[in-house]
């Protein structure tokens, strides 16, 4: 299998850093005929000095392109602002959380937020 991947320089000054992008897509997730098939997706933030000062990576099933990669990570990156940019410029309501810490508002705050089986 081969990697696909691109850098961009982002940033300037003391501010600059390069982003690198490396992907796969359609990668078995187990050695069986049957198994799944994800798109893995890696990001590196690196320092005009060479110093990496961020790396993760991520699976997904939305398609990983040139043009999609920084868009992807970006969202994952940086949840909380893509949900606060969401309700600034659209006026739309921050989305429920599913934090399982949060209880839902029909529920008192002390009850067990899971479910009995997962008791």
């Amino acid at each position: 299998m081969e990697l696909d991947g691109f850098s961009q320089t982002v940033g300037a000054g003391s501010a600059k850093r390069v982003h690198r992008y490396r992907w796969m897509e359609d990668v078995p997730l187990r050695d069986s005929k049957d198994a799944l098939t994800i798109n893995w997706l890696e990001i590196e933030i690196v320092r005009p000095n060479g110093k990496v000062t961020y790396r993760n990576s991520f699976v997904t099933d939305l398609p990983v392109t040139r043009k999609t990669a920084a868009e992807i990570t970006a969202y994952h990156l940086f949840p909380s602002w893509h949900i606060l940019m969401r309700t600034i410029i659209t006026g739309m309501p921050p989305p429920k959380t599913a934090c399982p810490s949060t209880p839902p508002p029909d529920k008192p705050p002390n009850s067990n937020p899971f479910p009995a089986a997962l008791s």
